[in-house]
């Protein structure tokens, strides 16, 4: 993991800061999958704020059905 984000600190380095921007937010997300259809964002938060503070979750849902797909996407506020 060390070694993932050296490279990847690399890497921002050598792009401009757009890119930097991106690419910091993409070391921030975390896909979540094979959730159970009764869990709800709260319950995500519970079980996933322990390892830092989440910024945003983004849990699509299925029109026809009403629930969620099963998958979200969280964003920390760091790396």
């Amino acid at each position: 993991l060390f070694l993932k984000q050296q490279l990847l600190q690399q890497q921002l380095q050598a792009s401009g800061s757009a890119n930097l921007q991106a690419a910091s937010r993409l070391a921030r997300r975390v896909y979540v999958g094979s959730l159970h259809y009764n869990l709800s964002e709260n319950d995500i938060v519970l079980v996933f704020s322990p390892f830092g503070k989440i910024e945003n979750i983004e849990m699509p849902k299925d029109d026809a059905s009403g629930s969620h797909k099963g998958y979200c996407f969280l964003e920390y506020s760091q790396p």
